[in-house]
């Protein structure tokens, strides 16, 4: 058995050096868009000693904004008080005498239990009691004057503010396009619990081309994150008005903050659904094309009567269709004029008429692998591939296209995909490069060579469409030589034409005897066919790709 590898250590002022690179890539690639805050506190961070400059990245990475003082002992920042000083001298960072009170529950938010009954005593308090619980006792302080608290509370905890916060997260959004990813990122490459691709500097460019694309997307992001803390609490009719002022406080979406209003518009309508307010939710889906915002409303419209908006949305999204789910819907719906799809009886007739085999009631809980049992033991060989086979063969054959600096979508280098991936413009700006990569597989020799060459030199990097496995590269050959280059290739082109959608819904298993193959899709008695799913069925039959579905029964 293989010695375990030992754990990778970071050097102890890692995080410096991440925030460091962090900050002079920002500095070249985004020199275009930054303002005068931006440039300004660049040039004031990097003009702070280290020790400041360590303390004040310790408080970014740090949850919130406030901070006790003595629970900021670090081996690196050897006088606190001096750096401290320095932070606050140069704004990066200042004390709490001048807060606003509306600040209280964030600050004692960042006390102990123990901390916050220390407070109330020192300020004359002998009602408290130690039992009682920090949400209680917290509740106790605000009775008090805001000035008294701040007053005790410097002399027994003394704490700082986090300064510069529109500027560091301005920093960090042009980084990483969005205000989830932290420096955390940095970490989880260089400990090796992720393989990343390396992509050459010069291949880098900046997301956002204008201010105006960074600015918008910020905005959306910001507003995102506010819907999720109103969305518990706000009246419905006011969350709506919240989101309409958002939404039109910009006449022309940039193409970078678009799909984040799209993702807010849908999230908000199925809450309001859920809500019982079809008439609020039709006004939030009209702000979105993206599922399934159109056929939500196609139904809310046919449930009140007004069959004629119905038909006009309906026919729009059957000529446009943006997924599998909208395309038969729509299709359905158009043919029969109810919001019962037709799809459902298709998809029941269909299993109806499948084959039915029998295995047994041990294989419940994994049905999948207990059909697979069955076919093995038929002297077939097979896998359960789902959408794991075809997502691989995706990966490696456009290997290169997801990660070639010249799309202009890759923007930093802890990125794995590149932007452009789920919006379109992964097919639309790489169509010729892409069908021209297909011709690799036009030969059994040049599709071996080609796989096995990425196989021994990506083996084990972050790729968002492969699950390195032992069984990845056999069922790939199998499946090659079976199926053939022609069916293959079709099936990567419409994967590519929408990556997002069309890379999910593939049929359990692939199994093979001497010359013959089949997918196969495994239903349960309590299975049924998604839209994705019966829309591959329907492709691989025109394709001249052998599928078919099988219900399975228990002995």
């Amino acid at each position: 058995m293989a010695a375990k590898a030992p754990p990778i250590i970071l050097p102890p002022l890692y995080y410096l050096t991440y925030f460091r690179y962090l900050t002079g890539f920002v500095r070249e690639k985004y020199a275009h868009i930054l303002q005068v805050q931006e440039t300004g506190f660049l040039d004031d961070f990097a003009s702070m000693s280290q020790e400041a400059q360590c303390l004040f990245v310790r408080l970014v990475i740090r949850r919130g904004r406030y901070f006790p003082l003595h629970r900021l002992i670090y081996e690196e920042i050897k006088d606190l008080n001096r750096t401290v000083d320095e932070l606050v001298s140069a704004g990066f960072a200042s004390t709490i005498e001048d807060e606003d009170p509306a600040c209280l529950k964030e600050i004692l938010y960042k006390l102990t239990k123990d901390e916050i009954f220390s407070l109330l005593k020192t300020m004359g308090d002998d009602t408290v009691r130690k039992s009682w619980s920090k949400s209680r006792l917290a509740d106790s302080v605000t009775s008090y004057a805001f000035e008294e608290i701040l007053s005790h509370l410097s002399e027994l905890v003394p704490m700082i503010k986090c300064g510069k916060t529109e500027e560091t997260e301005m920093i960090f959004f042009l980084f990483f396009g969005n205000l989830d990813h932290t420096l955390s990122e940095f970490v989880v490459r260089d400990i090796g619990y992720v393989k990343l691709e390396e992509i050459k500097a010069e291949h880098l460019t900046a997301q956002f081309t204008t201010r105006m694309e960074a600015e918008q997307k910020l905005f959306l992001c910001r507003a995102y994150a506010t819907y999720r803390l109103l969305r518990d609490g706000l009246p419905p009719d006011e969350l709506v008005a919240w989101f309409e002022e958002v939404a039109n406080s910009v006449t022309d979406w940039t193409a970078p903050a678009r799909p984040v209003l799209d993702k807010l518009a849908v999230k908000m309508g199925r809450l309001l659904e859920r809500l019982q307010e079809p008439d609020l939710a039709k006004v939030v889906y009209g702000y979105t094309v993206a599922p399934p915002a159109r056929e939500r409303l196609v139904r809310l419209y046919r449930s009140e009567g007004d069959e004629g908006l119905a038909t006009d949305l309906a026919q729009q999204i059957l000529d446009h269709p943006c997924n599998a789910e909208e395309y038969y819907f729509a299709r359905d719906y158009l043919q029969t004029g109810s919001t019962r799809s037709r799809i459902k009886r298709s998809m029941t007739a269909l299993l109806k008429d499948s084959d039915e085999i029998h295995i047994e009631a041990t294989h419940k809980p994994y049905v999948e692998g207990g059909t697979l049992n069955y076919f093995l033991e038929q002297g077939y060989t097979g896998y359960h591939c789902e959408n794991y086979l075809w997502r691989s063969l995706f990966g490696l054959v456009f290997w290169e296209e997801l990660f070639d600096g010249g799309s202009q979508a890759l923007h930093h280098p802890l990125q794995r995909t590149p932007s452009d991936l789920y919006h379109g413009g992964f097919f639309r700006e790489r169509e010729e490069r892409l069908r021209e990569r297909l011709r690799v597989m036009d030969y059994l020799d040049s599709f071996e060579n080609y796989t096995t060459r990425f196989f021994s030199e990506k083996e084990g990097i972050t790729n968002p469409f492969i699950g390195w496995h032992e069984h990845c590269f056999p069922s790939l050959m199998a499946c090659y030589k079976l199926v053939g280059a022609g069916p293959l290739s079709k099936v990567l082109l419409e994967m590519c034409r929408n990556v997002k959608e069309n890379g999910r819904g593939f049929p359990d298993l692939f199994v093979f005897r001497d010359n013959s193959y089949e997918f196969i899709e495994v239903k349960s008695p309590t299975d049924q066919l998604s839209a994705q799913q019966l829309y591959w069925l329907e492709f691989f039959a025109q394709a001249g790709i052998n599928a078919r579905v099988l219900r399975v029964a228990f002995a």
